[in-house]
């Protein structure tokens, strides 16, 4: 996954479309833009949450649905 981001957010999670937890890991932005390597996770549906590394403001939160379809 390829996004771009203004801001400090740090952390990312990935849920699987029963709830749990699948990936939890520490992001580096680079000119406001990361890379999260989904290679490894089967077709379905998922969650991806990126948190601030403090997790201290939720307005500072994402999330989104994805899809992995190959």
């Amino acid at each position: 996954i390829n996004f771009d981001f203004e801001g400090e957010l740090k952390k990312v999670e990935i849920f699987n479309d029963l709830g749990q937890l699948i990936l939890r890991d520490e992001i580096e932005f680079k000119n406001n833009g990361a890379v999260i390597n989904t290679k490894e996770l089967p077709n379905g549906v998922y969650l991806l949450k990126i948190l601030d590394s403090t997790r201290s403001d939720s307005s500072k939160n994402f999330s989104k649905r994805f899809v992995i379809a190959r």
